[in-house]
């Protein structure tokens, strides 16, 4: 096969344009995943979101009782976030997901709707997905989602670092070794 295995892989960057969101939202317009997206970011960020309209230079979303546009950035950077990686999630069926610093720009509060969304739609979805993070918080969250018997046999939480030889080893946690982990608030990141 000469499948082209950038072809099976969407990524998440710290940094995004305009132009990475409209290429992401001309691949769901008009279809049901373009309302997933919406649910995502109304559930997640901003429970005023009524509609969408992605560009290559701007984004402009409709709130609930507002007559007119307003931009995505005004939202602040969280909504921003949000909005990318629910957009790539719907672009990430049967896919792989990577997000860098997955928690960049959001309040800790949205942290485990995230996750929850996260979790939801990979399953539905079959998108394997990995996160970067530096961030406690972070990993709080995503043990409290994964810990749910939905989806703790899909969770694991992997922790790099370099081995008492100089060598990289990576430290796998399943859902019940990290919540033990995070219960004796041992340094897991």
């Amino acid at each position: 096969s000469s499948e082209n295995p950038k072809d099976k892989v969407i990524y998440v960057p710290i940094n995004s344009n305009y132009n990475t969101m409209s290429t992401l939202w001309e691949n769901i317009n008009l279809t049901p995943r373009e309302d997933d997206v919406i649910s995502i970011v109304k559930e997640a960020i901003e429970p005023r979101l009524v509609r969408l309209d992605v560009g290559s230079k701007f984004v402009k979303v409709r709130l609930t009782n507002s007559q007119k546009p307003v931009p995505l950035k005004t939202l602040g950077d969280g909504v921003n976030r949000i909005l990318l990686i629910a957009l790539s999630l719907a672009n990430a069926k049967n896919k792989i997901l990577l997000i860098d610093e997955i928690e960049l720009g959001l309040h800790y509060s949205t942290l485990e709707t995230l996750w929850q969304m996260i979790f939801k739609y990979s399953k539905e979805w079959n998108i394997q997905v990995f996160a970067t993070t530096h961030s406690q918080d972070t990993i709080r969250a995503f043990q409290y989602v994964a810990s749910d018997e939905k989806y703790i046999s899909d969770a694991e939480y992997i922790r790099l670092q370099i081995g008492r030889k100089g060598e990289n080893e990576a430290i796998v946690f399943d859902g019940s070794r990290l919540n033990d982990s995070l219960k004796l608030e041992l340094e897991i990141r």
